[in-house]
């Protein structure tokens, strides 16, 4: 075990065989807990630490939103401690569309025009060579085509189904200094840098050369249109950090996020990244043990080992597509989560109740998969992806293309996959 602080030690060996509760009431007890209401004021304490001893100092959040926010505050506090440079070198970046999962990135629909495709396997029927990158032009979601422009001008047309060993990115900018921590986003073997591997920006310019210092000794020169995959580094997800260590990690623990973020994963991972000292700071002392308890891997176990459901018959999408409104997919998105209450309880008369708790406590997330194609989205799923869980959902799936709902199956009696059948209703104009 990495843990040179004996007391520290001891409660990583409780985390690493489940005993949760009791690694938190010990961290507790040891001064390592920290609550702070406010979320504001929360980040704004974690930065203020990382500044008093930023020397092998590491920051851990659950989720990429409160991530971005604590490295811009980090980084203000270290501008102002003088480590960082105020000279700033705004650059073009990518980041990765992490809610697009792999089944996703087979229909057109799912990309938008702003996307930056690259092909990690290349494809030889396309003339694709691995690695190279291009930009979504035109989508057709009706035919499940994209139209790419590749870097040497020329377009391309495709199924995005032929084509697997797909990331699909999103281009931002960034400002880096001098003295700025920095974390490679993928890897590169040209660079000999591996994926999450964190660095110190040396010498950076406007042209986008950048010269980083690796934590592993090695220094490494590029130019950022070459490898667009950095961000700042001062503060990762848990993910992001496994093989990570740290001699001091502060952790950040939000209870009000979802269990797909804040369980019992989170809580080995982080604070097992630290070698001497682990602070975590809270919203909610008297909740934290409770939600750092819980347990995703037995879930998707039990889940796992229920009957699998008779393979549903999904109809291909119709003419309606072509009178669907005008809008982004977000928008669009948005829309039917606000009409889906009204829409459920006034079209499909006798939706059972469990029907509605099964979809609102996030279990539907099972049924994804294989199941059914990448346009029908389940309302908990999606949601618990964004760490939100709805409060009222009385349909299963809606489909964003047709701006439709239409429930496959519920919950009838204490089968989980027992079927029923519902006429198709639409969201109002």
């Amino acid at each position: 075990m990495r843990q040179k602080d004996p007391s520290l030690k001891e409660d990583v060996e409780q985390l690493a065989r489940g005993e949760v509760r009791d690694a938190i009431d010990n961290l507790d007890r040891q001064g390592r807990v920290h609550e702070i209401v406010g979320r504001e004021e929360r980040l704004g304490e974690i930065a203020r630490e990382y500044r008093r001893e930023p020397q092998g100092t590491l920051v851990i959040s659950p989720d990429n939103e409160s991530r971005r926010e604590l490295n811009r505050l980090i980084r203000r506090e270290m501008q102002e401690r003088g480590d960082v440079r105020q000279d700033e070198h705004k650059l073009r970046v990518l980041d990765a569309r992490q809610e697009m999962t792999g089944a996703d990135r087979q229909w057109a629909r799912q990309y938008e025009e702003v996307d930056v495709v690259r092909y990690t396997r290349g494809s030889k029927v396309l003339g694709i060579e691995p690695g190279e990158y291009a930009r979504v032009e035109r989508v057709d979601g009706r035919e499940n085509r994209l139209t790419i422009e590749r870097e040497t001008g020329d377009h391309q047309t495709y199924d995005p189904r032929r084509l697997a060993g797909v990331a699909v990115y999103r281009e931002s900018e960034r400002a880096f200094s001098e003295g700025d921590r920095v974390q490679f986003t993928a890897p590169s073997q040209d660079l000999r840098v591996a994926n999450r591997e964190l660095g110190t920006i040396e010498k950076i310019n406007n042209a986008g050369d950048v010269q980083v210092r690796m934590d592993s000794g090695h220094e490494v020169a590029f130019n950022i249109r070459d490898h667009p995959h950095v961000d700042h580094g001062y503060a990762v997800t848990s993910h992001s950090s496994q093989g990570q260590t740290a001699e001091r990690v502060l952790i950040h623990v939000d209870t009000e996020k979802s269990q797909l973020l804040v369980n019992n994963r989170f809580a080995y991972v982080s604070v097992s990244r630290a070698q001497y000292d682990a602070e975590i700071y809270t919203n909610n002392r008297s909740a934290l043990a409770c939600d750092l308890s819980r347990d995703l891997t037995q879930r998707t176990a039990i889940g796992s080992q229920e009957p699998e459901p008779a393979a549903l018959r999904i109809e291909p999408p119709s003419r309606e597509s072509s009178n669907r409104p005008d809008g982004n997919k977000e928008t669009l998105w948005r829309s039917a989560l606000g009409k889906t209450p009204d829409t459920c309880e006034s079209k499909t008369p006798g939706v059972p109740a469990p029907v509605r708790q099964y979809a609102k406590n996030g279990s539907t997330a099972c049924f994804r998969g294989g199941l059914i194609p990448a346009s029908w989205e389940n309302c908990a799923c999606a949601l618990v992806r964004n760490g939100t869980v709805l409060s009222h959902v009385g349909i299963a799936f809606f489909n964003l293309e047709l701006m439709t709902a239409r429930p496959l199956f519920s919950l009838a009696g204490q089968s989980s996959h027992a079927k029923a059948n519902f006429r198709r209703v639409s969201f109002p104009s």
